[in-house]
């Protein structure tokens, strides 16, 4: 692995609106909407270009930025450990890279598997029934994305219950690819997701979480209780 403490200019990238990072790969997304990608694309992350014919996925170093093709106008940009999605002019969501647990919105048997063999796709893909889209917000392997009617609806992996509903009626892993409304809230403004736990700000300015409560994230003193119905943070 190399590293430098001297910061590069990434080459060939200028007129960037918003940047986002993810576990080995970082997309940008400039001020004419396109978006470009670079670094590792194991899972396909950093996308693949137009005319391919291929997964996407491979084990090599990509320090060029490229483009990713396929997406109708993107306005805004969100990026996971390993995959991305943006909300696209249409207020849908478009999704890309690892899709080992149904993190870019449809079933990870329809793709092939790449690197460390997990399911990807570097092809931007529609996330299916989702619509009038506000944001996106990307953990390690789910996603959640807030409506106009200030709803939160997320897909993924669902461990500890971090898709707002009980693991219990998802399939084998827990795993749910199709998006599903988090029970419990309403007039939310903003979420953020990570691996295991997720976060909404209301418009009234509250806080509610709900997931794993590992070191007391969701503001439960049961640092081993997890839950997946939202809870309101006390003291904010």
């Amino acid at each position: 692995m190399q590293t430098t403490p001297t910061p590069n200019l990434v080459p060939g990238l200028e007129g960037v609106a918003t940047l986002e990072s993810g576990a080995a790969f970082s997309c940008a997304r400039k001020h004419d909407g396109t978006i470009w990608c670079w670094g590792s694309a194991g899972q396909a992350q950093i996308g693949i270009p137009e005319g391919s014919s291929d997964a996407g996925g491979d084990n090599e170093r990509h320090p060029i930025p490229r483009q990713v093709a396929w997406l109708r106008d993107p306005r805004s940009l969100a990026v996971g450990s390993s995959h991305a999605c943006a909300v696209l002019a249409d207020r849908t969501v478009a999704c890309w890279g690892d899709n080992s647990s149904g993190q870019l919105g449809h079933d990870p048997q329809l793709d092939p598997s790449c690197g460390s063999g997990h399911e990807c796709n570097g092809k931007p893909t529609v996330v299916p029934g989702l619509a009038s889209v506000r944001e996106v917000a990307l953990g390690g392997i789910n996603s959640c994305a807030v409506r106009d009617d200030d709803t939160v609806w997320c897909w993924g992996t669902n461990t500890n219950g971090v898709l707002g509903h009980d693991p219990a009626l998802d399939g084998p892993g827990s795993m749910a690819f199709t998006p599903t409304k988090v029970a419990g809230l309403s007039n939310i403004a903003h979420i953020a997701v990570s691996g295991n736990f997720a976060c909404a700000v209301g418009r009234d300015d509250t806080v509610w979480c709900w997931g794993a409560n590992s070191y007391g994230v969701l503001g439960l003193a049961d640092g081993s209780t997890s839950t997946h119905t939202p809870v309101q943070l006390s003291g904010l």
